[in-house]
């Protein structure tokens, strides 16, 4: 890939190519962090539904089978809740992250107007 840039200014390609690759360092850093960050919720909020349905199905047989059914129901969105970020906001960040990566070997040009 290539980036191309056209002005009639003059530009500092040292400067433009640091500014580039410090903004990538940021968002590559970011990135990681969002992994770590969604691994931990989601072994937290699957652990916690999986918690939750666990001591509702054992309410059902001890208590009225509503209460029972409301907390396995609040475990089972928790474990929802894991799933979405397995399914959706895991992909996104590595597609991002890909992008990042793919921007990282791209190759700066500088062209006057």
């Amino acid at each position: 890939m290539r980036i191309r840039i056209i002005s009639d200014e003059d530009i500092d390609m040292d400067n433009l190519k640091n500014a580039l690759e410090k903004y990538l360092s940021v968002e590559r850093l970011q990135l990681k962090k969002e992994k770590k960050a969604n691994t931990v919720k989601q072994l937290w909020m699957f652990s916690v539904g999986v918690l939750f349905i666990a001591v509702g199905l054992y309410a059902a047989s001890v208590l009225p089978a509503l209460l029972g059914e409301i907390i396995s129901t609040i475990g089972a969105f928790a474990m929802w809740e894991a799933a979405s970020i397995w399914i959706v906001e895991n992909p996104r960040n590595r597609l991002k992250r890909k992008w990042v990566d793919s921007l990282m070997q791209t190759e700066l040009t500088v062209e006057k107007h």
